[in-house]
């Protein structure tokens, strides 16, 4: 008998923003990602997946030194301060690098046309996927 091991998943859904006025900002989806893992024995699912998107945007063909990049998330807002200089790892070893930073938004109050939807986006998809693996009877839990 296998032990079922817990599965995690991490939803991801990039987007390219811009001052179109003033007064607005101008929000482009790009692409969209699922990060599973199992068994995040060494902190938070949503810090390994920000670990995770780290290591994808550096090596990416369009990242730049000198682009701002920003992680919006209704995770550990009491830290995010304390991440975003370097004096908090956001998982294992891992520090967020100096061009990067975290925005944070609720999913409990949304907004119509707000960039919280896709927050509440990603929430659902992953617990679409976590959902499937469990029915797929793989030994999965969530």
């Amino acid at each position: 008998m296998r032990l079922a091991e817990r599965a995690s998943i991490g939803c991801i859904v990039a987007c390219r923003a811009w001052q179109s006025s003033p007064t607005q900002v101008t929000v482009s989806p790009g692409w969209n990602a699922i990060l599973p893992f199992k068994n995040c024995a060494e902190g938070p699912e949503e810090r390994r997946t920000w670990s995770g998107l780290v290591a994808m945007i550096l090596v990416g063909p369009d990242y730049r030194q000198d682009l701002r990049v920003a992680f919006v998330t209704d995770h550990d807002l009491g830290n995010h301060s304390r991440y975003v200089s370097g004096e908090l790892p956001i998982y294992r070893d891992v520090k967020l690098p100096p061009n990067f930073d975290l925005l944070y938004m609720t999913t409990d109050a949304p907004v119509p046309g707000n960039i919280n939807g896709l927050l509440i986006q990603c929430h659902k998809e992953a617990d679409r996927v976590l959902k499937e693996l469990k029915e797929s009877r793989q030994g999965y839990r969530g």
